[in-house]
């Protein structure tokens, strides 16, 4: 599944990233070999991709 990474921390957006089949919110998940914790997944009728905000 295409989405888009957001770290509000490291103010980083990731656009049209892979991450499998499945994501839930408590996951961790590995960005530049620093894991992080789902926190939230959007998806807004009005974007593309939804985004997985990461924490």
């Amino acid at each position: 599944m295409k989405c888009k990474l957001y770290i509000p921390k490291e103010n980083k957006e990731i656009d049209n990233h892979t991450i499998g089949d499945s994501i839930r919110v408590g996951d961790y998940y590995p960005v530049e070999n620093r894991d992080y914790t789902v926190t939230n997944i959007l998806l807004d009728a009005n974007q593309e991709l939804p985004v997985v905000y990461l924490d």
